[in-house]
């Protein structure tokens, strides 16, 4: 086993969506499917994201010796900036690079009673910016055809864990890692209606973070297996230490790869 990097998918990230993140990353990236999220239970819903990544950071750790570049990819960048915080973690860590996360716009789900329904909308109105994807992008349709069945919001025990998620504030772990000299990256989709960009910045001059945030054109919250999302996944590839070319064998073709922005909204 040997690897450089880590990379960690999101919710609904599994089976032939996990495969195809997987196919079209470079050698030397050890590649997580997103959470089984369909395992909780109610006595473990508030901490089950969290216990899958420290038990996967924990496994991975022990067949690597050297620093690890670490990518945490929405809904795994919480647990993931949380075991980073970590000395036990923080010692082996050399790059965090944040894609699309979650944990950075916890004052954008404030009502709790309304946490699911506010979360649902703002699906709906992702979705809306991937129409077009969606009728010529095959991976677009597999992922959600992937995430409904896999992440069932009407079952409350998942329900609770989501509300739970939503409302995490990865602030101190994330100012713990800086602190430290890490080197950090956020990189987002200027469409993302489920975490904004615009909030992210908001709150990162809120808590003094002077951490650099990408953002890419037309890239609406997407899995990192569709075109949108691999525009996404490129870029944070590209920070890699001694970084290597992506594959280029069945990859998104070239005119769906175009320069990110680092521009203000």
């Amino acid at each position: 086993m040997s690897f450089d990097t880590i990379l960690l998918l999101g919710s609904g990230q599994v089976e032939q969506i996990f495969h195809r993140v997987a196919q079209i990353c470079p050698p030397n990236i050890a590649v997580v499917q997103g959470a089984p999220h369909w395992l909780i239970t109610e006595d473990n819903a508030n901490n089950f994201m969290a216990t899958f990544v420290k038990q996967v950071l924990d496994f991975l750790l022990a067949h690597a010796q050297n620093q690890l570049h670490i990518i945490a990819e929405s809904q795994a960048a919480p647990p993931t900036m949380f075991c980073c915080a970590q000395p036990k973690y923080l010692s082996r860590l050399s790059h965090l690079s944040l894609i699309q996360p979650l944990g950075l716009t916890h004052n954008y789900y404030q009502s709790r009673r309304r946490v699911i329904t506010l979360f649902r909308r703002r699906v709906a109105r992702n979705m809306l910016r991937q129409f077009g994807s969606l009728l010529t992008d095959k991976y677009m349709r597999r992922n959600y055809r992937t995430v409904m069945k896999r992440v069932n919001l009407t079952n409350a025990t998942i329900k609770h864990q989501f509300v739970h998620g939503l409302s995490v504030n990865s602030f101190s772990d994330l100012q713990q890692v800086h602190r430290h000299n890490r080197r950090i990256v956020i990189i987002s989709g200027k469409h993302d209606t489920l975490f904004p960009l615009r909030i992210i910045k908001q709150n990162l001059t809120k808590y003094q973070l002077p951490i650099p945030v990408i953002r890419v054109p037309r890239v609406a919250h997407s899995s990192l297996a569709t075109r949108q999302g691999y525009r996404l996944l490129k870029i944070a590839l590209a920070c890699r230490p001694r970084a290597t070319h992506i594959a280029t064998t069945n990859t998104p073709t070239s005119r769906d790869t175009n320069d990110a922005s680092s521009a203000p909204d």
